[in-house]
């Protein structure tokens, strides 16, 4: 079997890559010695949804995870929340592991493994080896390992991931960086000592820097920028250090779970435009609370202070202040028939109003489904930026068309993929909207869909250009370099030239779908708080 190890990057992209002072020649040497291209991320393109599926080959319809929590489109308090939070205090449904543990591609190595801060792999569960569970966490002050002993050989890994936001840009750069010569240290000490056949490592420093160190990118010699790429290049060194020490025998591969560039200039209100469309129609409070719409929207800290005075009020009162700041009052849904919910960009989802599902629902199910949806998409592919007149949406779907499984129900009914300068807001105002400065100076960089792939070493031939391969198709990659067999029914598929002439691509006869559990784990009320709290500092959630 081939030694292998896996190097991610959460959020690496060649925006930062091929930088010409960034000097990188480890990640060079991969690609050009081995197999290398550009990976597609899920839609949405966020942690959440891609790691899963880039270690299993499933798409999110099959591991049901779109977002950080559950996107609950049949309620009408998510209307401007979704996974995000802005209906305040309800659905803290975060998602776990329980929903692909099992499942991975080092689930199926039948060798010894070591898998460190992979996200979305709490709790850790059982495997033949080590697993040390990866952001985002219930508690950040200690580790969460499988075995549980493991957890005091090692130094906290995320004990600043809930305080992300109480950190300067020079804090936490100084963080991120101290983070990746932890996990450095503790990947060489694993290879040396020689007991896993797979390892899998992904620096999450990476994204967290990003988010906020974007801004610095286009500053030559700023301090920060240089942080920036001292980040990419411990992480190279890692790589070189790596190859030399497992020498032919080993191979290793290096990859994100999605890119990054600059955070878009421009909202659009995707509600505004289903209203023009006469898909959403405004009642009841039309043309009042806007204006506290709008400010929420601008003020990230005036929306904490609503959250938190929202959550010592009844349930009642809690859900009509809620509805009145969000715009839910605003709707009249006995008339509407389509609105929006918000994914991560410059995903933009939309949900039909269906009678059955929602509790006011207004469209039959059959025809007049997808009459509606005919109409939406219609309306996105249509949408026009009115200053401009440049083209908003690069393409919408049918849910179906992008997904599949048995979570396929908790999908948007249409999902659309804005062009990057765009991103969906809130509100029934006007069509577009700049961004406000304070949100791209806080939060200056997010997610690309084009991520990066290059894999090298024994089994795989030199000097190939794969183009771009969607991020389902590096479980049953991984797993043919090994020599296991492939499940037959992976949504991903082998990237054949990646491996030489010789190794075999074993096909399974069905499933290892069953092997993944199905209940979340209970959270007290503070760890679901910790857990919120780190996600928004990054911006997950608005």
């Amino acid at each position: 079997m081939t030694r292998l190890l896996v190097v991610g990057l959460d959020g690496g992209t060649d925006s930062v890559i091929g930088l010409p002072d960034a000097n990188l020649p480890n990640i060079a040497a991969v690609r050009e010695q081995g197999a290398s291209g550009t990976l597609i991320s899920t839609v949405p393109p966020i942690t959440a949804a891609a790691w899963p599926s880039m270690m299993t080959g499933w798409n999110p319809g099959r591991h049901g995870m779109f977002d950080f929590r559950t996107l609950g489109i049949e309620r009408y308090s998510r209307l401007w929340g979704a996974g995000h939070s802005s209906s305040f205090e309800e659905g803290r449904d975060f998602v776990t592991s329980r929903r692909w543990s099992g499942a991975a591609f080092w689930d199926q190595a039948e060798a010894p493994v070591a898998i460190l801060s992979v996200p979305m792999t709490y709790p850790a569960w059982e495997v033949d080896g080590r697993m040390v569970a990866g952001f985002p966490l219930p508690d950040y002050d200690r580790n969460h390992t499988e075995p549980p002993e493991l957890a005091e050989e090692l130094p906290p890994l995320l004990d600043f991931a809930d305080r992300i936001g109480k950190l300067s840009d020079r804090e936490l750069a100084d963080r991120c960086l101290a983070l990746i010569s932890q996990q450095r240290e503790i990947v060489m000490r694993w290879l040396r000592e020689g007991r896993h056949e797979v390892m899998v490592v992904v620096f999450q420093s990476t994204d967290f820097a990003q988010h906020r160190l974007w801004k610095y990118l286009d500053q030559p010699g700023h301090p920060l920028r240089e942080a920036l790429l001292e980040m990419y290049r411990g992480i190279d060194a890692l790589v070189g250090e790596a190859r030399d020490l497992m020498g032919e025998e080993g191979a290793v591969a290096v990859l994100s779970d999605h890119g990054f560039g600059p955070h878009a200039r421009t909202f659009v209100r995707s509600d505004r435009l289903l209203a023009d469309a006469g898909l959403l129609s405004a009642g009841g409070e039309a043309g009042r609370g806007e204006h506290v719409t709008r400010a929420l929207r601008r003020a990230p800290a005036l929306r904490r202070v609503l959250r938190r005075t929202l959550g010592r009020l009844p349930a009642g009162a809690r859900d009509r202040v809620a509805a009145r700041a969000t715009g839910v009052s605003r709707v009249d849904w006995t008339r509407s028939q389509a609105y929006r919910i918000p994914l991560y960009p410059p995903a933009e989802g939309i949900v039909v109003n269906l009678r059955g599902r929602q509790e006011q629902g207004a469209v039959e199910p059959g025809a007049e489904y997808e009459q509606v949806r005919d109409r939406i998409i219609a309306a996105l592919e249509g949408l026009r930026d009115p200053d401009t007149g440049a083209p908003v949406v690069q393409w919408a779907k049918r849910r179906e068309q992008l997904y599949s499984g048995a979570h396929l129900d908790e999908a948007p009914d249409v999902v659309a993929l804005f062009d990057p300068a765009y991103k969906g807001a809130s509100g029934l105002g006007d069509l577009v909207e700049p961004v406000p400065q304070q949100i791209i100076d806080g939060y200056s960089g997010v997610h690309a869909m084009e991520g990066i792939f290059a894999i090298a070493g024994h089994g795989v031939p030199a000097g190939v250009d794969l183009g771009e391969r969607s991020i389902v198709d590096v479980a049953p990659t991984l797993l043919a370099l090994l020599g296991r067999p492939v499940p037959s029914d992976l949504d991903g598929a082998v990237m054949a030239e990646a491996l030489r002439d010789g190794v075999a691509v074993r096909e399974g006869a069905g499933s290892y779908q069953e092997r993944a559990a199905g209940d979340e784990p209970a959270l007290s009320a503070e760890e679901e708080a910790t857990l919120e709290r780190s996600l928004r500092d990054l911006g997950y959630l608005d």
